[in-house]
C-alpha cells in the first residue's frame, strides 16, 4: 500500500487526508497543533478556524485585481485600514508585491474568472457529496445566500458589474435596495443604502467541520496523526524521509505539503519554493446572535459577518505583516466598529475584544491557488488559496490527490501550477 505523508493539518491537509484514505492510500498527517477540545466552543488560531466559513461562488474576481490594487495602494499603511502592509526589509515581499502588480490588469481578471468560478462550483458540490454521505455527520449548510451590502454608489455599482459576469456560471442573484433589504434583515443601519444577494453562497461552520472531519479522519484504519512539527523532507532514491522536531525520521512514498502560508518552509528542503505571503486576518465574536439572520460581507469595510447557532462571527482585515500569530489591537477594534457602522444596535461593547483570533492565509500573487507537483515529482503541495481557501478546500484536495494518484483530473491544471511565475 502507497504511504503518503500530508503535512498541514488545516482545511487542505484534511480534505487532501479524506480524499486520499478513501482511494486506499496509507496516510499519516503531520499536525503538532490539532485543537484538543473539538466542539464549536473553542475557537483556535489558524485560518481553517477563524474564516467566515463561507462557500463563495459569487468571489469570482482575484485578490490581483485593478480595484483591489488601486484601493490598497491608499490602504496599505494605514494601520487600521482592511488592507495593510507592515514596513520591512523583505526580498520575498519585494518579488512577490512586483508579481502582484503584474498581475493587477483586466486581462488577468479576465483569465482567472473562469478558473476561480469552475473550483469553486465545484468544491460547493464537493461539500454537498460529503454532507450527504454522512460520513462525518451532520454539520451546518446553510443555503440562504450571501449579501454584499454597501453604503455609497460606488460601490454598489461596482460589485453589481462582478453579479452580472457572474451569471456566465449560473451564479443567480438580485440587487436589493434599502427598504427591500430590511425586510429580511431588520437591524441595518440606516446609511446601508442596499446589496447584491448571491444566492449560490452557502455559510458554513469551520470549528464543526474540522471537528468531524478530525475525528472521520482518526478512526479511519489508513491514517496515522502525528503530532509532531516537521523539520525537514529528505529525498532519496527510492524513498522520502520525513524529519520532525524530536530528530526522528519517518519514510514514506510521497509528500504533499499543506502547511499553507509556511510552505516555502519545508519546500526549500527540496530545493523549490514558490511565491506566496501570508495575510492575516482577524476575528471575533458577539452572542446576541438572534440579532442578524444572513451571512454578509460589508463591503466599504471588508468584513465578513458569519451568523452562527448562538453566536455571530465578524471577521477580516488583510495584514501582510510576516510569519507570525500576535494580534494587532487596532485592527480588531476596526472590525468591531464596522459592526456599528453596518447594523443598529450593535455595539464594540458587543463584542469580546480579548478573545480575538487570527489566522494565515496562504497569498499567491496572482489570487490563484497552487494545486500540483513540485520540482521532484514525488512531492506535491496545497496552498495558496486566500480568502476562497475554505471555500475550494474539498475542490482542492481531490484534485490532489488525482494528481499524485496519476488519475485524470476534473479541472484543468495548467493554472493552478508551481512554476507559473
Amino acid at each position: 500500500m502507497m504511504k503518503v505523508a500530508v503535512i498541514g493539518g488545516g482545511i487542505s491537509g484534511l480534505c487532501t487526508s479524506y480524499y486520499l484514505v478513501k482511494a486506499g492510500v496509507q496516510v499519516e498527517l503531520y499536525e503538532p497543533y490539532k485543537p484538543n477540545k473539538e466542539n464549536n466552543k473553542e475557537v483556535p488560531f489558524g485560518a481553517s478556524y477563524v474564516n467566515a466559513g463561507y462557500l463563495t461562488p459569487s468571489h469570482i474576481v482575484p485578490l490581483s485585481s485593478p480595484s483591489l490594487f488601486a484601493s490598497g495602494l491608499k490602504m496599505m499603511f494605514q494601520r487600521k485600514s482592511p488592507f495593510y502592509i507592515k514596513p520591512r526589509l523583505s526580498t520575498n515581499l519585494i518579488k512577490w508585491g512586483l508579481n502582484f502588480a503584474k498581475h493587477s490588469n483586466n486581462k488577468h481578471v479576465d483569465y482567472a474568472i473562469p478558473e476561480i468560478a469552475q473550483i469553486n462550483l465545484y468544491s460547493k458540490e464537493l461539500f454537498q457529496e460529503i454532507l450527504s454521505s454522512n460520513e462525518i455527520g451532520n454539520f451546518q449548510y446553510r443555503d440562504r445566500g450571501l449579501l454584499m451590502m454597501y453604503k455609497t454608489k460606488e460601490v454598489g455599482e461596482e460589485e453589481l458589474e462582478v453579479s452580472h459576469r457572474a451569471t456566465e456560471f449560473g451564479i443567480k442573484s438580485e440587487q436589493l435596495n434599502h427598504e427591500a433589504l430590511k425586510k429580511i434583515e431588520p437591524h441595518i443601519h440606516n446609511s446601508v443604502i442596499g446589496a447584491v444577494r448571491y444566492y449560490s453562497d452557502v455559510s458554513t461552520n469551520p470549528i464543526e467541520f474540522m471537528s468531524k472531519m478530525w475525528a472521520y479522519l482518526i478512526s479511519h484504519q489508513n491514517f496515522n496523526l502525528v503530532e509532531n512539527k516537521v523539520e525537514a523532507i529528505h529525498l532519496k532514491k527510492s524513498s522520502i524521509d520525513v524529519q520532525i522536531e524530536c530528530g526522528q525520521e519517518n519514510s514514506c512514498d510521497k509528500v504533499v505539503v499543506t502547511t499553507g502560508a509556511q510552505a516555502n518552509f519545508l519546500l526549500k528542503s527540496v530545493g523549490d519554493s514558490i511565491l506566496l505571503e501570508a495575510g492575516k486576518g482577524y476575528a471575533i465574536q458577539t452572542f446576541k446572535s438572534d440579532h442578524i439572520r444572513f451571512p454578509a460581507l460589508l463591503l466599504e469595510s471588508k468584513v465578513a459577518v458569519s451568523p452562527f447557532e448562538d453566536r455571530i462571527r465578524f471577521s477580516g482585515t488583510m495584514e501582510l505583516s510576516g510569519i507570525n500569530h500576535n494580534i494587532n489591537k487596532l485592527r480588531v477594534s476596526a472590525i468591531a466598529e464596522s459592526a456599528e457602522q453596518y447594523y443598529q444596535g450593535l455595539s464594540t461593547a458587543d463584542f469580546r475584544l480579548n478573545e480575538a483570533r487570527c489566522g494565515l492565509r496562504p497569498l499567491s500573487p496572482d489570487g490563484l491557488p497552487y494545486i500540483g507537483a513540485s520540482k521532484d515529482p514525488r512531492i506535491f503541495v496545497n496552498t495558496g488559496g486566500a480568502m476562497m481557501g475554505w471555500s475550494i478546500g474539498p475542490a482542492a484536495g481531490k484534485l490532489i490527490t488525482a494528481v499524485l494518484l496519476e488519475q485524470k483530473t476534473e479541472l484543468s491544471l495548467s493554472p493552478f501550477a508551481l512554476n507559473r511565475f
